[in-house]
């Protein structure tokens, strides 16, 4: 008798769906707190990426203004390739602001030569922190400005061409600078012509 009832209460519980309904509805809200959250998170993540590459490319573009700069003044090549490098990374970093101190280790400026062509490549990565995916052990969302994702801009530098003049300081040269010397040199010109039509000194030709 004990053993019918205690199982007739059994089949009671199974069919009883009163407290059903408040463990779905605690399943579904901590379900919805972590997507919200992580909503947040990516957030977060994806406002730091966007301010982080418009610092790469302001690297990159005070990159090569320095180093066309230092061109233009003939300064020598290594220090202007490491003039060029230090202004990117420093324009990177007053650029990226807040964000900066998401990078991990140090953004990379780096500064090539190819005959007329100048490149600068800023590189980086960075981790945004997770406040709410650390619930989901998602600790970090990575930002990856490396690799594929490096900023690369490329400038051509104006071609200089080197000219020598030959300036010819000999006494020959002071001949004819006399009316004298003009009149002898018109002599011995095999049509008589005046060489130098309207010099003082010499009327003919």
């Amino acid at each position: 008798m004990r053993l019918e009832h205690f199982l007739r209460k059994l089949a009671s519980f199974r069919r009883d769906r009163k407290g059903a309904v408040a463990v779905l509805f605690a399943a579904t809200l901590i379900a919805m707190f972590l997507f919200v959250g992580l909503a947040l998170d990516y957030s977060r993540a994806l406002r730091a990426k966007t301010t982080l590459r418009s610092a790469a490319d302001a690297a990159a573009l005070a990159a090569l203004s320095s180093f066309e700069t230092d061109f233009a003044n003939n300064v020598n090549e290594a220090q202007m390739v490491q003039n060029a490098q230090t202004m990117g990374q420093n324009a990177f970093v007053a650029n990226a602001g807040k964000y900066n101190a998401l990078v991990t280790g140090q953004s990379s400026v780096v500064v090539q030569r190819n005959g007329q062509t100048l490149t600068a490549t800023v590189s980086y990565t960075a981790q945004s922190p997770n406040l709410f995916g650390a619930f989901a052990n998602v600790l970090n969302m990575n930002i990856n400005g490396s690799g594929g994702n490096s900023v690369v801009a490329s400038a051509t530098l104006p071609s200089y061409l080197n000219f020598y003049l030959l300036l010819d300081v000999s006494e020959s040269m002071g001949i004819p600078s006399t009316p004298d010397e003009i009149a002898r040199l018109a002599a011995i010109n095999p049509d008589f012509r005046n060489p130098f039509p309207g010099f003082p000194g010499y009327e003919g030709g």
